[in-house]
């Protein structure tokens, strides 16, 4: 069936969908084409779905065992009269062929930037099987047809509560539709007929039940967390969207996402007042495309160059069934490759061997060490502590641990000394100066989902360790200890304004290089001052007088600054002390005697650990850290006293 490939002229295969009826058997043929001539397809962006859930289908006369996704999405395109031709990675690589795997992994996004149109496939919605019969298509154009739909919909839909009418969800797909489009007109909420408003209360209609339904659905799809998808979609010179009985432009969608955040202040209120399930599936639906899809998207459009290390920062969350395809299934994206050769695709590769080969390319191009910042990956087995991620699989972990690794150019541990290093087998060797003190003191958690009681108690805590429980901790000495120790929880840094998404969004677009970093060093404020005003907010909270919170109206943009810097800080995060009586916040599996290191190339300390049985300098990282005192080069020593650090 497979005949092999010549990659020097860059060929590929075509799958060639041939016409039937609806329950007719899936039939095709391959065709080898070079992608130097040009050719005329379609690319299908989908998940494999059931591995062991297979059905067959012709392919050159012989059966071809592929998931039943597969073949749903080949029999929803499959139209009566007209051959398809269609790329599908799943039909057109010979999948038992690791070689030829890697080399169409290479070719995937010229693949997908190539092809006319790639076709998104969604599936059907809760009811994981297609349809007996043929589904009447809805197709939606992005433009001002559009309208007749919306308006045929309301034409057949009663809004009024007392409705009785069997929920159907095809015709809740449309609906769901609708509102999309409506968002993407620039509505507002109060504009849109599921809502009426009363006063300043929300009030939806009886069928925006079974939209949420609908979107619920739609959001929990696991095409928006795969990892391939993005490459897909974002290469794409146009992209449709095809779910259930709908087909709808990509525009349609990211448009929407797009208004739902330009809207967060006019209608925020408004869908605050929702509450509940129905927020929160709104949000996530704008999540899954608005966090990195649509950023993405409009990073390439507006030609802004994109390390590997910013794709994959943007893309960590996403899922592979090949732990590989995290860094190979991105690779497309990548048009900045700092002055070094591009990364190749090699999956006789261990996913050990392609991490560490990704962050040595990366210290290599860069002389920073910036990439060892997070958690050490617990996804791949044996990987050395030097290979991290961005936090856990929790999106609010992942969250904070973003935003501490941004904020990390606002320092310069090392005195913007550059990283020297060089790998031997597992282990990364590296300039650094020989630790000068110890971790003595070790403090609990704050959890992120902590009520003001436990902020207070934790913080309290965290004071006797720092030898300030005796003192009053709203003391506004500006050069005190207690100064000190809140720059300390909160990492000398802040958001004097907050901005909602979409400015963030645009804002982020504008810089090259890191992420847009929204914070700012604290510098000459008198931050014991705001620490006042929010310790007595937290604890009128705490104490739920509402009365007495409300006397902060005044101040509450500053308090409440300080308290999201606060709950970024220390998320995941233990309060310590150093052995020379630093106050510092470091990673949750920091512990007593652990040493506290300036690493050449870093912008803050990291937290290390001595390896057992071997020489003096061998250490495991254990995380990166903020110790108060040594993030602006004051750890800077003698050269005499820069040393050879072994990271294993």
């Amino acid at each position: 069936m497979y005949s092999p490939l010549n990659t020097s002229r860059k060929e590929i295969r075509l799958l060639h969908l041939h016409p039937g009826n609806w329950n007719d058997d899936i039939e095709c043929h391959l065709e080898t084409v070079s992608l130097n001539n040009h050719p005329s397809f379609q690319a299908i962006s989908y998940v494999w779905g059931d591995a062991t859930k297979k059905q067959h289908i012709t392919v050159n006369g012989h059966q071809l065992a592929v998931t039943e996704n597969v073949v749903t999405g080949l029999q929803r395109l499959r139209t009566e009269n007209e051959v398809l031709t269609l790329w599908l990675d799943a039909v057109c690589i010979n999948q038992s062929d690791t070689h030829e795997r890697s080399e169409q992994v290479q070719c995937m996004g010229e693949i997908y930037s190539s092809a006319q149109e790639v076709l998104i496939w969604l599936g059907y919605g809760r009811d994981l099987q297609a349809p007996m019969d043929q589904p009447d298509i809805v197709e939606w154009t992005g433009n001002d047809t559009d309208l007749v739909l919306i308006d045929s919909y309301f034409k057949r839909k009663t809004l009024q509560d007392g409705s009785n009418k069997k929920d159907c969800e095809a015709e809740d797909v449309v609906g769901l539709f609708v509102f999309m489009k409506l968002r993407a007109m620039d509505k507002h909420v109060h504009e849109i007929p599921f809502f009426d408003v009363h006063g300043d209360k929300l009030q939806a209609k009886k069928t925006w039940l079974s939209i949420i339904r609908a979107m619920h659905t739609l959001s929990s799809h696991p095409w928006w967390t795969r990892i391939w998808v993005v490459q897909e979609s974002i290469l794409a010179r146009k992209a449709k969207v095809i779910y259930c009985n709908i087909t709808a432009p990509w525009t349609l969608l990211a448009e929407a996402t797009r208004s739902a955040a330009r809207h967060i202040h006019c209608c925020g209120d408004l869908q605050q007042a929702q509450g509940g399930r129905e927020l929160r599936t709104i949000v996530e639906l704008r999540k899954v495309m608005y966090d990195d899809l649509d950023w993405l998207r409009a990073a390439k459009a507006q030609g802004k160059k994109l390390s590997l290390y910013q794709v994959m920062s943007r893309t960590h969350l996403r899922e592979a069934t090949d732990i590989r395809d995290k860094v190979f299934g991105v690779l497309g994206l990548v048009t900045d490759w700092l002055g070094g050769p591009p990364l190749i695709p090699d999956y006789t590769l261990t996913p050990r061997e392609v991490f560490m080969e990704v962050v040595t390319r990366h210290i290599q191009s860069t002389h920073s060490l910036h990439i060892l910042m997070g958690t050490t990956r617990a996804d791949i087995p044996g990987v050395p502590s030097w290979v991290t991620q961005r936090g856990s699989s929790s999106r609010s972990s992942s969250s904070a641990t973003g935003h501490r690794i941004n904020r990390a150019v606002l320092f310069a541990a090392a005195g913007g000394r550059k990283a020297n290093i060089r790998r031997l087998d597992n282990t990364l060797i590296t300039d650094g100066f020989r630790p000068s003190c110890t971790v003595s003191k070790v403090g609990s958690t704050l959890a992120g989902n902590h009520d003001w009681h436990e902020l207070i108690e934790r913080i309290t805590s965290w004071r006797c360790i720092a030898g300030l429980a005796t003192t009053d901790p709203s003391c506004s000495s500006k050069h005190s200890q207690n100064e000190a120790f809140w720059r300390t929880i909160t990492n000398d840094a802040w958001q004097p304004q907050r901005m909602n998404s979409a400015d963030v969004f645009s804002a982020q677009l504008k810089f090259n290089g890191e992420v847009f970093n929204a914070y700012r060093r604290f510098g000459e404020t008198n931050v014991s001052r705001i620490a006042e005003d929010f310790w007595d907010w937290a604890q009128c909270n705490a104490g739920r007088d509402e009365k007495k919170a409300s006397e902060y109206t005044s101040r509450m943009n500053e308090i409440k600054a300080f308290h999201r810097s606060l709950s970024g800080a220390t998320l995941d995060r233990k309060f310590f002390l150093t052995s020379n009586g630093l106050m510092g916040m470091g990673p949750l599996e920091m512990e007593v005697g652990d040493s506290i290191a300036i690493l050449m190339g870093s912008q803050v300390p990291f937290c290390i650990r001595a390896v057992r049985g071997e020489a003096p300098n061998h250490y495991a990282i254990v995380g990166d850290a903020y110790v108060h005192g040594l993030m602006d080069g004051e750890g800077v020593q003698h050269e005499d006293e820069v040393v050879q650090i072994h990271l294993h």
